[in-house]
């Protein structure tokens, strides 16, 4: 799924309707992809874990203008799949450039049932 163009917006204060509580961890990344490109980074947040969002969010530090789904993916365990996606950047420095990027995303079942974004890099 390709992205619409988009920059870095302001990021809002309350987040967005979340994915229903049965989506699939395919539909959470979407989901945080759009938040994500749109510069939503309180919708972006509510997508992930507190480790995630010290280690592995872009989300006011890049501009995100477009991504597509990749069709990796990995089931290291039950409650555990690592997804893909390759963001166009702007706004990036010398650690990360503007221009596409294969990203790697882990998303963890929690308690709730819920997908939520836990790590995220360059490599699975």
């Amino acid at each position: 799924m390709l992205g619409l163009l988009g920059g870095l917006a302001a990021c809002s204060t309350a987040p967005k309707s979340l994915t229903p509580p049965g989506a699939t961890p395919r539909q959470v990344l979407d989901a945080y992809l759009l938040a994500l490109q749109a510069g939503d980074c309180a919708t972006s947040n509510a997508y992930a874990v507190d480790q995630f969002l010290s280690d592995g969010e872009l989300c006011g530090r890049v501009n995100v203008e477009g991504y597509r789904a990749d069709t990796y993916q990995s089931h290291p365990s039950p409650d555990r799949v690592v997804l893909a996606a390759t963001l166009t950047l702007r706004g990036g420095d010398d650690s990360l450039r503007d221009g596409d990027h294969l990203w790697f995303y882990t998303l963890r079942r929690q308690p709730s049932g819920a997908w939520r974004l836990s790590a995220a890099g360059s490599g699975p």
